[in-house]
């Protein structure tokens, strides 16, 4: 058995016995986690405003993949710097049912990459345009990321897990972001901040689904609309993975990133849509027709655990993994589900019987009253339960606790009502994923 496997087995029997010796595990009300302690720096996004406003449009058009002055668009149609930008092509299976109009194509992408830096980055913020808020210790053109140092990341930490001036290999999260918003957007960079002040290095595709369909985040429960849109639809979350899974590839084979990533621990977040595409990446089949009959969108094996929220599995009428959420029994990776118990987009009905038709340690945490957003309010327990599973599920090796706090935990002290409804954690067996 290889030093992976045996740290899985060990995390996987600790989790286990964690909930043997507490009959009632989840019980127990858990302190909302702290701010992360390293700074944060992240690639280069700029926009070249000048060139924006003689096209016309907003940023967010950019960043979302609307339609101005007749084309749709996209963020490398304005950055400042595309050759210090995360920019990468996604090859489409020659898959004509699932992909009716990209097939065959390379499809391009762009990402923003954030993660733990040193105190003394002198690079500085950047401000984003009319949203506001700001992209931390931006990448300069020219420039390598700069990484944290093992040396300076135990200290921070204050535990022994590394020494050296060499980059401090990170956990990977593979980020995305709801339908029709962006990384950029209104509380999703301060989730990718906060994430990365964790200690994560954080990828978040521009997914800007504008390009390939109409769909809005209310058409998605409309049956008239699935009906008469439905190919299109498919094809825009189908894309999503494979987005995820090529921006992996670009990260791992980029000499100034891949140096700073742990390729044994990679983990994923996404929400609503986003949320979807985290259960195909870990082997969740797709609904491919109205007959709810099942197809196979891009997978990746590399993903350890993953959490989605407010993650989207579709209606009652159109389950998003095949008929009765059948197409999810391959995910035997953990997966945790936020959910709010008043969505109507992303019904907790369908979520809990996705992640129940699971065959690995599964989750759903239900927030009382929650609705389909990504609420300020929200964030601290989120964030809370995010940093417990995944430190758990991906074993990293300076949250020692992980493990037996989130075994325990049943809820976020002092934030609005949370529950967790599903609980079920599966020891570690041979996967049964299929492969990348």
């Amino acid at each position: 058995m290889d030093s992976t496997s045996r740290s899985r087995a060990l995390v996987a029997a600790l989790l286990l016995a964690c909930g043997l010796a507490h009959a009632a595990n989840h019980d127990t009300p858990a302190p909302p986690t702290r701010p992360g302690p390293f700074s944060v720096a992240c690639s280069n996004v700029e926009l070249d405003m000048a060139r924006l406003n003689a096209i016309g449009g907003q940023p967010s058009d950019y960043w979302e993949g609307a339609e101005v002055a007749g084309a749709h668009r996209y963020i490398t149609d304005v950055l400042a710097h595309p050759d210090a930008a995360v920019i990468y092509r996604a090859p489409v299976p020659f898959k004509v049912g699932m992909y009716p109009t990209l097939f065959g194509r390379n499809v391009e992408f762009a990402a923003i990459v954030c993660y733990p830096t040193p105190r003394t980055n002198p690079d500085p913020d950047y401000a984003i345009p009319v949203q506001g808020g700001v992209v931390p210790h931006m990448q300069q053109p020219g420039s390598a990321p700069r990484l944290i140092s093992k040396s300076e990341f135990a200290q921070t930490v204050g535990q022994p897990v590394a020494s050296g001036t060499d980059p401090m290999q990170l956990p990977l999260l593979v980020f995305s972001h709801g339908l029709g918003g962006s990384p950029l957007g209104s509380g999703y960079i301060d989730v990718l901040k906060a994430l990365a002040a964790q200690g994560f290095m954080v990828g978040a595709v521009f997914h800007a689904d504008s390009r390939y369909s109409k769909v809005r985040i209310e058409d998605l429960a409309d049956l008239a609309f699935a009906l008469a849109f439905f190919p299109t639809v498919v094809e825009m979350q189908a894309l999503r993975p494979l987005a995820l899974k090529s921006m992996t590839d670009a990260l791992l084979a980029n000499p100034g990133y891949a140096q700073g990533i742990d390729r044994t621990r990679i983990g994923g977040f996404g929400a609503s849509l986003g949320g979807e595409a985290m259960i195909h990446l870990l082997g969740g089949r797709i609904t491919a027709s109205l007959t709810k009959a099942c197809d196979d969108p891009v997978y990746d094996s590399r993903l350890r655990a993953a959490v989605g929220y407010v993650p989207y599995a579709g209606q009652s009428f159109l389950p998003a993994f095949c008929e009765g959420q059948s197409g999810v029994r391959f995910v035997d990776r953990p997966f945790l589900g936020i959910s709010g118990t008043a969505d109507t987009t992303a019904p907790l009905t369908q979520a809990k019987q996705a992640v129940n038709n699971m065959t690995g340690s599964r989750y759903v945490v239900e927030l009382a009253g929650g609705q389909h957003e990504l609420a300020v309010a929200n964030v601290p327990e989120v964030l809370t339960w995010t940093v417990a599973f995944l430190d758990a599920y991906l074993d990293v090796p300076w949250d020692s606790t992980a493990a037996a706090r989130f075994i325990r935990m049943g809820s976020v002290a002092g934030n609005g009502p949370d529950s967790l409804t599903v609980d079920a954690h599966v020891p570690a067996t041979t996967s049964s994923a299929r492969s990348a």
